[in-house]
């Protein structure tokens, strides 16, 4: 299930993945077992697995406070390839985790790479999200997460307001929270450093995300150059 449940703290957390959601299960797994998380911070992800959402998550946190964080949506998707593509090598861990996989890759899966550059990645992501488990899920809409209807949760904080996240949960936990800074590692992409075509790519993509989040986030400006192919 999406949600991480507190229930020490009658928290119910609904990760969107590449928004905080590494931070946000460390902390919960300290109020959980009051102790800190020391193992790798990817790790921490199986003691609270996000999933896509069902009607059953929130029935079953049904009296807890529910609350998600979310992200801008280009910011996040361009962080997928710096974080998971180059840092993490989720291509080649998922789809050649073997020598001869990896020889043969280029005649199995034509004019993909497991090392793509940022346009190459962007323009073939639906490609790639098949390929890889971890891809699809650090790129997937958000609404796969916390699904289309965000009157169920009590709270929605952007990433840009967590300060005001650690002071709610400090009140509601009567200690202080401090969020870490985690899966921060990779190159930053940003919009303007993509082709044309693949700056189409991502706007498409985000589109519906843009779409559930217009009370929090707006869309980039689609100028000429972002509409027109290379």
């Amino acid at each position: 299930m999406p949600a991480a449940i507190c229930k020490a703290h009658g928290l119910a957390f609904f990760a969107v993945p590449k928004a905080a959601s590494t931070s946000m299960k460390m902390v919960l797994y300290e109020l959980e077992h009051g102790r800190p998380w020391t193992g790798e911070p990817d790790r921490v992800h199986p003691r609270f697995p996000t999933r896509p959402i069902t009607e059953e998550d929130f029935a079953v946190t049904e009296g807890l406070w529910r609350y998600t964080i979310i992200r801008d949506p280009v910011s996040r998707l361009l962080s997928a390839y710096g974080n998971r593509v180059l840092h993490h090598r989720d291509i080649r861990r998922d789809a050649a985790p073997r020598r001869r996989d990896r020889l043969l890759f280029r005649l199995r899966h034509r004019g993909l790479s497991l090392y793509p550059d940022q346009d190459s990645f962007y323009c073939n992501l639906d490609r790639y999200q098949r390929l890889s488990y971890s891809i699809w899920h650090h790129t997937a809409p958000i609404s796969t997460f916390i699904g289309t209807d965000l009157s169920r949760f009590d709270a929605i904080y952007r990433v840009e307001d967590l300060p005001a996240l650690q002071a709610e949960l400090g009140r509601r936990t009567g200690r202080p929270i401090a969020l870490p800074r985690e899966q921060t590692e990779g190159a930053k992409i940003t919009l303007d450093m993509l082709s044309a075509r693949a700056r189409d790519a991502v706007l498409s993509q985000t589109d519906p995300d843009y779409a559930l989040l217009k009370d929090y986030y707006g869309p980039p400006e689609r100028g000429p150059a972002a509409r027109l192919g290379d």
